[in-house]
């Protein structure tokens, strides 16, 4: 059975959750042709750090930084949808240990543009790693799961 989410998403496969969510690939429902990620709240006791990691997404419109598509949190199983990066993490990038110095450089300064543009606007990520660091087709980078970030606004 295919499960469904909203009138717009459709699950086509899972992806390994974190701590409070579980992770989707999904397709939009009557398109079917771009793959996304949905992220599911797994606790609501944890719906304020979830709509909070949403929040962030929404305010960092950059390239390297995974985009926000879609979201509910008024349904019993909350949710948001953002870009999915298709070759992974970049833990799972072996042929970048390999790569030239200057190509390992330019992967470096892709993630630190993404936390300037992050920390431009107050939001600190807290949990930069390679697994939260994903690699699109083309080979660029971008910032992802702002689950245990701080917004300074919000102090």
């Amino acid at each position: 059975m295919t499960k469904e989410y909203s009138d717009r998403w459709k699950i086509i496969a899972d992806l390994p959750g974190g701590g409070q969510a579980h992770v989707h690939k999904v397709v939009e429902k009557g398109d079917g042709a771009t793959v996304y990620v949905l992220k599911r709240l797994k606790n609501q006791h944890r719906l304020d750090r979830f709509k909070k990691e949403y929040e962030a997404l929404r305010k960092l419109e950059h390239p390297a930084i995974v985009r926000v598509i879609d979201f509910d949190f008024d349904i019993a199983k909350p949710f948001f949808v953002t870009e999915f990066c298709e070759l992974g993490n970049l833990a799972e990038q072996e042929q970048l240990l390999r790569a030239p110095i200057p190509t390992k450089i330019q992967t470096f300064l892709e993630i630190c543009r993404g936390l300037q543009a992050a920390h431009d606007k107050g939001i600190s990520h807290r949990d930069i790693k390679p697994e939260n660091v994903f690699v699109r087709k083309d080979g660029s980078v971008a910032l992802g799961d702002f689950g245990l970030c701080h917004d300074q606004a919000e102090d």
